[in-house]
């Protein structure tokens, strides 16, 4: 077993490839920058600054429900997916006093 998301990688790669006409994997890489992409937790797209996805997170309190022989999530929110990810002037604070370039 994996990750249920696996498959959606393949997928996204996929649309990649087809977008880039071509197996290249710099061409890859530039077809998925920005692009929008549906999946297990909605609509997200690939930065094109550091290849993050702006993936959507859920929380919520795990409890006890008398209806479940498990517990639960309860109160679950959903935040968007720009809003988990580290700000891209913060990314190149951090490559900029760790010496990456791009």
């Amino acid at each position: 077993m994996g990750s249920p998301e696996l498959p959606m990688r393949f997928i996204l790669l996929k649309a990649a490839i087809e977008k880039a006409k071509t197996v290249d994997t710099d061409a890859v890489v530039k077809a998925i920058e920005g692009m929008p992409f549906e999946g297990l937790r909605q609509k997200f797209t690939i930065r094109a600054l550091d290849h993050m996805g702006t993936v959507p997170c859920y929380q919520g309190t795990i409890a006890k429900d008398p209806n479940y022989p498990f517990k639960i999530w309860k109160d679950v929110t959903r935040v968007p997916g720009d809003q988990v990810i580290r700000p891209e002037a913060s990314v190149r604070e951090i490559w900029k006093k760790t010496g990456v370039t791009r």
